[in-house]
């Protein structure tokens, strides 16, 4: 992984100015294969620097709730990056199917977000139910 890869792994989602945005996906983990018993998700984000039309991170996070409150800094969260270079096309396809498959392993239907497009067109596109913003800025 370069340094600059290291500094997109290290960095919660954003939408910041300067990267083109594909898609989003999201799928729920039953409380039976979460950390406490209580439920979470598996949120990607496929994205590139705007500069360069072929090297995709799909940044995905494991989320497991340690309770009601979304916001009370408990959850568990796991930040992991992946990193390869193709046409957008394969790459929004990869992602799909990666987690399609996690999908059927688990007997739940995952979730996307079409964003195709840059943080302005991001912040005025209607949010899927599963996407909030924290209070706490962990999201």
């Amino acid at each position: 992984m370069t340094e600059d890869d290291q500094k997109e792994a290290e960095t919660p989602f954003a939408f910041i100015p300067g990267y083109y945005y594909a898609l989003m996906g999201f799928i729920s983990i039953p409380h039976e294969h979460s950390m406490f018993g209580k439920g979470g998700n598996l949120t990607t984000l496929l994205y590139r620097k705007e500069h360069s039309l072929t090297r995709w991170y799909m940044k995905f996070r494991f989320r497991h709730y340690h309770g009601p409150d979304p916001d009370d800094q408990k959850d568990v969260r796991n930040w992991n990056l992946a990193v390869f270079d193709m046409p957008k096309e394969q790459a929004v396809a990869r992602v799909k199917m990666w987690l399609e498959i996690i999908g059927d392993i688990r007997g739940k239907k995952p979730d996307f977000f079409e964003i195709d497009g840059d943080c302005v067109k991001f912040a005025f596109l209607p949010k899927p139910f599963w996407m909030h913003e924290s209070k706490a800025g962990a999201e």
